[in-house]
């Protein structure tokens, strides 16, 4: 019997990373110039989406986290779709 039959909601789970490169990895300069770079440019932060999508309620849970996501980003993540979907029965595919 399929997990659908049996009542549970199918909620589609995947992560996205979102970073901004600014810097180039080769520059280069004329003869007795230095290349400037601008430090703010290289302080730009990474962040991490998951997000959960069923069929029956569209978009489940969404968590934004800085830098990629971790073991206990992802049980916190699943902490929070717990809360968000209250009680009801999911199938979670990652």
């Amino acid at each position: 019997m399929s997990a659908k039959a049996q009542g549970y909601e199918l909620c589609y789970t995947d992560e996205c990373l979102f970073t901004r490169r600014t810097v180039p990895k080769s520059e280069w300069a004329h003869r007795r110039t230095n290349v400037e770079v601008d430090m703010a440019q290289l302080d730009e932060p990474a962040y991490a989406l998951i997000l959960a999508v069923s069929s029956e309620h569209g978009i489940v849970c969404r968590t934004t986290f800085k830098k990629s996501v971790y073991v206990a980003k992802f049980l916190e993540y699943i902490e929070q779709l717990r809360k968000e979907t209250q009680g009801r029965k999911i199938c979670l595919f990652w």
